[in-house]
């Protein structure tokens, strides 16, 4: 599920004289700047093409940098995805002020550490699947983001797909009578396979998360 903490708001746009939207809170609304947080071969089709295909995105949200394990690796990432900049390491953009939120797609091993580090250098996060491996690294990735005021949410895609919220209308209502099984097909459609990624981590801790 989305793990979200109260967000103290948003920091200043990178780009320069861009107008700001008032949201529906009545709050000015400014661009997200984001980080990415590891070079994985999901960032292209997770991250920068909705962002390029889609106006409403692409209109709110700036891709600021890259950063890898090894600086040669971000270089090479940034130059074929045509991101603006490759920090020399995961510290470096943590450390920059021009980065407003993080979107973290480190191996799952180290990946709850490093969205705690990101949120406590004041950076909203969003986390690939999932956000930790056991319920205490849960645990601890809630408490830093409500400590640090910031928002972090799992990039479960589900969770916040309108087709999800009615299904659970429809059962919470009792408008399918009683639920005895659910069955699920997840098919995966941008050249990962599913099943050796389920195979080496278990489907719980990949693809099987989605469906959860």
């Amino acid at each position: 599920q989305a793990i979200c903490a109260k967000s103290r708001g948003s920091a200043p746009a990178h780009r320069p004289a861009t107008p700001r939207a008032r949201s529906r809170f009545g709050a000015m609304e400014q661009r997200l700047r984001v980080g990415i947080l590891g070079a994985a071969r999901n960032v292209p089709f997770s991250v920068l093409e909705p962002i390029k295909n889609n106006a409403d995105l692409a209109a709110k949200i700036d891709i600021v940098g890259i950063s890898s394990l090894e600086e040669q690796e971000a270089v090479a990432a940034a130059k074929n995805w045509g991101i603006p900049k490759a920090y020399k390491s995961f510290d470096d953009m943590l450390q920059d002020s021009a980065v407003s939120s993080v979107y973290n797609v480190l191996p799952r091993e180290v990946r709850a550490a490093w969205t705690i580090r990101a949120l406590k250098a004041g950076k909203h996060v969003l986390s690939e699947t999932p956000l930790g491996v056991n319920a205490r690294e849960a645990f601890l990735v809630q408490r830093a983001a409500e400590d640090a005021g910031r928002v972090l949410l799992e990039g479960t895609h589900p969770t916040c797909h309108p087709v999800t919220k009615r299904v659970r209308e429809m059962i919470v209502q009792g408008k399918v009578g009683a639920l005895e099984q659910i069955d699920l097909n997840l098919p995966v459609n941008h050249g990962l396979d599913g099943k050796m990624v389920c195979s080496r981590a278990g489907a719980l801790m990949s693809l099987g998360c989605h469906g959860v």
